[in-house]
């Protein structure tokens, strides 16, 4: 996993966070890289979400 530069704005807001930081930033990098996928794949979120219209 690539190194993080940034500090996500609701880490930086609540200090309570910070403790798990590191878990949030995986679990958002892991929500970032499946929505790069379904993009790639679809085009956009809204033509994933709404797949269910043509394929039923």
């Amino acid at each position: 996993m690539k190194e993080q530069n940034y500090k996500l704005a609701m880490v930086a807001a609540d200090e309570w966070l910070q403790p798990v930081e590191a878990e949030i930033n995986h679990r958002y990098d892991m929500y970032i890289n499946r929505l790069n996928n379904i993009e790639q794949a679809a085009g956009s979120i809204v033509d994933y979400a709404n797949g269910h219209r043509y394929f039923g």
